[in-house]
């Protein structure tokens, strides 16, 4: 069966939901789109149905073969080929809270989650879990590192320093390359 583009833009614009206007068909490819839209699709069909091969197909519109014959024969088993709803709940953060959740999180890096999600929410207004904040914090590359803390010195070691100092304050440079360090 031969058609001609204008069912070919009948098709796409019909089947999508689209219309356009014109000869020129602009097909918004998104970097990090994980599947086409349905004009996209609609395109591979109305190409398919005007008698052209996988090949010609794959090369005309710069998709991968593997991706054009699973379009097509989704088409041909079920007769539509629109994306449907995934699986799954919706995140709770946007792009916004996350932006928020950023910027408290590095204002003080060292306090406890806790403290981090009472000020995210008082920032942002989203009620969140600590798992939520935890998980996202973890996406964004903020890990759970505590800082290494210095052992303080008691009093008898400070002590036992200042003597050992107030000793040797008077020593010569000659005194002091006769010692063997251990670092």
């Amino acid at each position: 069966m031969q058609m001609t583009i204008s069912a070919v833009l009948r098709y796409v614009t019909d089947s999508a939901g689209i219309y356009r206007v014109g000869n020129s068909i602009g097909i918004s490819r998104l970097q990090d789109a994980a599947q086409l839209s349905d004009f996209e699709k609609g395109i591979i069909i109305g190409y398919h149905q005007c008698g052209r091969s996988l090949r010609d197909i794959s090369s005309d519109l710069k998709y991968p073969k593997s991706t054009v014959a699973y379009v097509i024969k989704k088409w041909k088993v079920s007769g539509d080929c629109r994306n449907v709803p995934r699986v799954g709940r919706p995140t709770k953060l946007g792009d916004r809270d996350r932006r928020v959740l950023t910027r408290e999180i590095r204002k003080n890096r060292t306090q406890p989650m806790a403290l981090i999600r009472e000020e995210f929410q008082q920032a942002s207004g989203s009620i969140v879990s600590m798992n939520t904040i935890r998980k996202e914090a973890h996406l964004h590359g903020f890990h759970s590192r505590a800082a290494v803390h210095k052992p303080l010195i008691t009093t008898s070691n400070h002590a036992a320093r200042l003597m050992w100092c107030k000793a040797h304050r008077n020593w010569t440079v000659d005194q002091w390359k006769r010692i063997l360090w251990s670092d």
